[in-house]
C-alpha cells in the first residue's frame, strides 16, 4: 500500500484518503433483481431483510437535481427577460475588476522599491520544524507531473433505469446476501455481485435500440444488469478465455428466458483483436469494455 500511496497520493490530492479506504474495506455486495423470474415477492423479502433499492434512490435523487437545475435555467431566463438592456452600467463593463484580497496578498512592488537594501515583507514565515517536515515530505513522496485527473459532469440527461432494481445495505453494513434460490420458472430469482459493478452499467446511459459489445464479458455480471434494464437485448459478450465464457454462458441460462437468450451473442475473441464485422462503425455502437 506504501507504493499506492507514494505514486497516487499526488495523483488524486484531496480524494486519496476516501479513495484509500474504499481499496481497504471490504467488498460491498448487491443483489441485482431478475426481472425475468417472480420478482414481487423476492423485492418484498429483500427489504424485508433491511437491504433497499440503490436504483430507486438514486431515481430520487437524479429527479430533485434535474427539477433544481431545470428551475434555476428558468429563473435565469425570466430574469434576463425582466431586466433587459435598460439597467446596464456601462461603467461597471469598462470597469477593471481589482484582484481579489486575501491574507497572502501583497501589492506589487514598484520599480522604485525594489533597491537591495530596501525592505521586502515576505508572505509568510516558517519554523525549522515545519520546513524539515515539509523537506520530508517532498524527498519521500513521488510527484508524478505526467498524470493528470479531470473531473467530468455527468452527461446523462434522463433517467431509464427504472425498472432495473438492485438492493444492498446501509453504508458501513457489509452483510451478505444469502444464496439465490430458483423461482417457479426455473430462473434464479436474483444476482449476487460487487456493488461498485453496478456504476459502468449505469455510465452508458442506455436508449432503446442500443447495441451493447461487453469486450470482457466474464462472470457476467455486468451483461446480467444491462439485460434487466429491459432497454436493450441486443448484447454482444466476448472473452479471451473459453472457460471464463463458459461462465458467461452458464449465467444468461440461469436468468433469461429463452426468448432473450437466443438474441445473445458470445465471442471468443481477444479484446484488442476484435474484428467482429458488424462492430466496425463504432459511432453506431455502445462499445463497453466492463471487466
Amino acid at each position: 500500500m506504501e507504493h499506492f500511496d507514494m505514486f497516487y497520493r499526488p495523483v488524486y490530492g484531496d480524494l486519496w484518503p476516501l479513495l484509500r479506504i474504499s481499496l481497504l474495506s471490504p467488498k460491498k455486495y448487491c443483489a441485482v433483481v431478475n426481472n425475468f423470474a417472480s420478482n414481487d415477492k423476492v423485492v418484498k423479502n429483500l427489504s424485508d431483510l433491511g437491504a433497499f433499492d440503490i436504483i430507486k434512490n438514486a431515481s430520487k435523487k437524479f429527479q430533485q437535481n434535474y427539477d433544481k437545475e431545470f428551475l434555476s435555467k428558468s429563473d435565469n431566463n425570466i430574469a434576463i427577460l425582466d431586466d433587459g438592456f435598460d439597467n446596464i452600467d456601462e461603467k461597471s463593463i469598462l470597469k477593471e475588476e481589482s484582484p481579489e484580497m486575501s491574507d497572502d496578498y501583497l501589492p506589487p512592488i514598484e520599480e522604485k522599491n525594489t533597491g537591495l537594501y530596501d525592505f521586502v515583507p515576505v508572505k509568510k514565515t516558517y519554523t525549522n520544524k515545519e520546513k524539515f517536515q515539509m523537506e520530508e515530505i517532498q524527498s519521500s513522496v513521488y510527484r508524478s507531473s505526467d498524470f493528470e485527473v479531470q473531473t467530468v459532469k455527468s452527461l446523462i440527461h434522463s433517467w431509464p433505469y427504472d425498472n432495473l432494481k438492485v438492493f444492498t445495505y446501509d453504508p458501513g453494513n457489509i452483510e451478505s446476501f444469502a444464496s439465490p434460490k430458483k423461482g417457479e420458472n426455473g430462473l434464479y430469482e436474483y444476482y449476487l455481485m460487487d456493488a461498485a459493478s453496478i456504476l459502468p452499467v449505469i455510465a452508458l446511459d442506455l436508449e432503446v435500440n442500443d447495441r451493447v459489445l461487453d469486450l470482457c464479458s466474464a462472470p457476467g455480471g455486468k451483461a446480467l444488469t444491462i439485460f434487466q434494464t429491459l432497454i436493450t437485448d441486443d448484447i454482444a459478450c466476448n472473452d479471451k478465455s473459453v472457460a471464463r465464457l463458459k461462465r458467461v454462458e452458464s449465467i444468461i441460462d440461469s436468468y433469461l428466458d429463452s426468448s432473450v437468450t437466443s438474441k445473445v451473442k458470445l465471442y471468443h475473441m481477444d479484446g484488442k483483436k476484435f474484428t467482429e464485422p458488424s462492430f466496425d462503425k463504432l459511432n453506431q455502437y455502445i462499445i463497453a469494455h466492463i471487466s
